[in-house]
């Protein structure tokens, strides 16, 4: 049979569908020359680095909406200005401890000053930072932090330490401001940029420890000069622990929750990409899918890009180069059948039966209406916690979102959640067929 590149036929190198972050770098896979939009966003939090020594901004948004992305480019643009940035974002994970946080944003800042200078590891500040996190590998700690091997991280002393249990509470906030008063000798470099992903981890293990852990931060991490902080999380994340804790919103950014690119924005990101990987200059690239298909899966994904680029990866595989015209992009006619069918595969072997009967039950309801908890207790035969549970196991499952302009009613006071269906969703169910046409 052998390996084919289906997208040879279409004069690419590869997809054009990915939904793998782009990074900086003339060598980068995916160049962040690729990003389009979001201009504003990136010159209001941009300007917010540059006008102070020290800022936190957040970059909210939905899932899939293009948080990443965003975050790269401002990254990349600061690293154009002298701003030293790690490559990699300070993970957060549901267990995720003030200290542990601490010592993680002291990892990032250790790893931009190397890739900045090699020979700032000799630094007696840098010496220590490398030792506390040779000692926490010690201790046998690394692998519920997730940090590398010491190895990797270059340069530094031999030197072990064995510290006292309290000393790992204390020390990264010391070497903090340490760190701090270093970036102000180094010349050309205004400051560092930490990113911190994935706030709706913390959220997950109980929204009120999330709260303190990054309160416990600000005094601690967040207000050293020289240090620029970007948080990216969905937008239930940033109200939890930002925006509801006065403490922490005064001192934070916030431009506002990501609107989806626009239908034209999204054409413009794919010419783009299709420029971009061109297999033979001397050949016109024939686009993979018309803009009548791109506007009906554009349409059933709401602005969630993710969704809508692996949807049309997976029809791709499925349809390009294998129709009548071989050289033809995807229409709507092939799309729809195509990806219902793979979307109700997906659902089947995702859910289990009780989770696809709940989840027909919601899609009978409209494939674009949404429900509250109260109204799927008596579908559902469940009482309102384990409804609402339920509901819960179908978002994290990704086939449920939550939306906003919740009524109020729900149980003792609260407002009620309200859910619909993701892209994923109205696709298992026939939704690009019946509701995707623009």
């Amino acid at each position: 049979m052998g390996v084919t590149n289906i997208w040879h036929v279409m004069n690419l190198t590869s997809t054009p569908f990915f939904q793998d972050p782009l990074s900086p770098g003339e060598h980068a896979q995916h160049p962040i020359d690729l990003f389009v939009g979001r201009e504003k966003e990136a010159r209001y939090i941009l300007d917010g680095i540059g006008s102070s020594q020290h800022s936190r901004h957040v970059i909210q948004g939905a899932v899939g909406v293009g948080k990443t992305t965003l975050l790269q480019y401002v990254k990349a643009e600061a690293a154009k200005a002298g701003y030293l940035v790690d490559a990699d974002a300070v993970a957060v994970t549901s267990a995720a401890t003030a200290g542990e946080l601490r010592l993680k944003i002291l990892l990032s800042a250790y790893s931009a000053l190397l890739a900045h200078d090699s020979s700032l590891a000799g630094h007696p500040v840098m010496q220590e930072v490398r030792q506390i996190i040779g000692t926490e590998r010690h201790r046998a700690v690394s692998a519920s932090l997730g940090l590398p091997a010491v190895g990797s991280i270059g340069g530094g002393t031999s030197v072990q330490r064995h510290t006292g249990p309290g000393a790992l509470s204390v020390q990264p906030e010391g070497l903090l401001r340490e760190v701090s008063k270093l970036l102000f000798t180094l010349d050309g470099v205004p400051g560092i940029v930490i990113h911190l992903n994935n706030l709706e981890n913390l959220v997950e293990a109980q929204q009120e420890t999330a709260t303190r852990v990054l309160r416990d931060l600000r005094d601690t991490a967040l207000m050293n000069s020289g240090f620029h902080y970007l948080f990216a999380g969905t937008d239930d994340a940033i109200r939890a622990v930002i925006t509801g804790e006065e403490r922490l919103r005064s001192v934070v950014n916030n431009p506002g929750s990501l609107e989806a690119l626009t239908l034209k924005e999204v054409g413009k990101l794919l010419e783009r990409r299709y420029a971009h990987l061109r297999h033979f200059d001397n050949q016109p690239v024939r686009r993979p899918v018309t803009p009548e298909a791109l506007g009906a899966v554009y349409n059933v994904f709401r602005g969630n890009l993710r969704g809508l680029l692996l949807a049309l990866d997976e029809a791709a595989r499925v349809l390009i180069g294998r129709t009548a015209d071989p050289t033809s992009g995807m229409d709507l006619a092939d799309l729809g059948p195509v990806l219902s069918a793979i979307y109700e595969r997906k659902l089947q072997a995702d859910l289990d039966e009780t989770q696809q009967d709940q989840l027909r039950k919601i899609a009978e309801r409209g494939l674009d209406t949404a429900v509250t908890t109260r109204q799927m207790e008596k579908p559902f035969g469940l009482k309102y916690t384990a409804t609402n549970n339920a509901l819960g196991d179908l978002v994290a499952k990704g086939y449920l979102e939550e939306t906003g302009g919740m009524p109020k009613g729900g149980a003792q006071g609260r407002p009620s959640r309200r859910f619909r269906l993701t892209g994923a969703g109205r696709i298992a169910f026939g939704g690009l067929v019946e509701n995707g046409v623009p």
